[in-house]
C-alpha cells in the first residue's frame, strides 16, 4: 500500500470518529440525555487499536476531548484531536439533544462524508449511532456503528464497527479507551 493510500486509509478511520464527535441524531428524551451528557463532562484522553479494513494491521489510536454541557444542559461540546499513524484531526463540535431527537453542528472540512444519515438510540449507559453515508474520496458508501459505553464515572469507552467497502461483511474497526486526564 502506498503512503498516500494509507493516509486515506487512516482518514477514513478518523472520519468516523470525529463524524460521530460531531454529528448526531437519534431518539430519546432530553432528561436521559442530560444526565448521560452530565457523566462526559471534563478532560479525557483515550488510546486503543483501530483498522480500516478486516485485513489491515492494527493501528495505535490516541486522542484528547474536552467536553462540557453550556448552559440549559442539553447541549455537549466536544472540543479536542484524535491521532493515528501520524494523523491527527482537530475535533470541535457539538451534540444537542431538542426533545426527541439530536441535532449537531457538523464541520465539513474535518469529516470527509457526505449525504450522512446518523440516528441513534440510548439505553442505559450505552448510546448507540448508526451511520450511513458516502465517502468523498473513495465514492464508496460508508456504513458503521459507534457506541460510547459509559463506565461509571471512570470513563468511557467507543467502540467502532463497520462494514468492509469490499465485501459488505461486518467487522470490528477497534475500540477507544477514555479516562479522565
Amino acid at each position: 500500500m502506498t503512503k498516500v493510500a494509507a493516509l486515506v486509509n487512516h482518514r477514513n478511520v478518523l472520519s468516523l470518529i470525529v463524524g460521530f464527535l460531531m454529528c448526531v441524531t437519534g431518539a430519546s428524551g432530553v432528561n436521559a440525555d442530560e444526565r448521560f451528557f452530565a457523566d462526559l463532562v471534563g478532560n479525557w484522553q483515550g488510546k486503543g487499536l483501530v483498522r480500516d479494513l478486516p485485513s489491515s494491521p492494527q493501528e495505535n489510536i490516541r486522542c484528547r476531548l474536552s467536553m462540557s454541557v453550556p448552559g440549559q444542559g442539553n447541549r455537549l461540546s466536544v472540543l479536542g484531536n484524535c491521532s493515528v499513524a501520524g494523523v491527527v484531526l482537530p475535533i470541535n463540535g457539538s451534540i444537542t439533544a431538542q426533545g426527541n431527537g439530536y441535532s449537531a453542528n457538523l464541520f465539513a472540512n474535518i469529516v470527509q462524508v457526505n449525504n450522512s444519515n446518523f440516528s441513534g438510540r440510548l439505553r442505559g449507559s450505552k448510546l448507540a449511532l448508526f451511520y450511513d453515508g458516502i465517502d468523498i474520496y473513495t465514492k464508496k458508501r460508508v456504513k458503521a456503528t459507534l457506541t460510547i459505553a459509559k463506565r461509571g464515572n471512570k470513563g468511557f469507552d467507543i467502540g467502532i464497527r463497520r462494514h468492509d467497502p469490499n465485501s459488505s461483511a461486518s467487522f470490528n474497526v477497534g475500540t477507544i479507551r477514555f479516562q479522565a486526564r
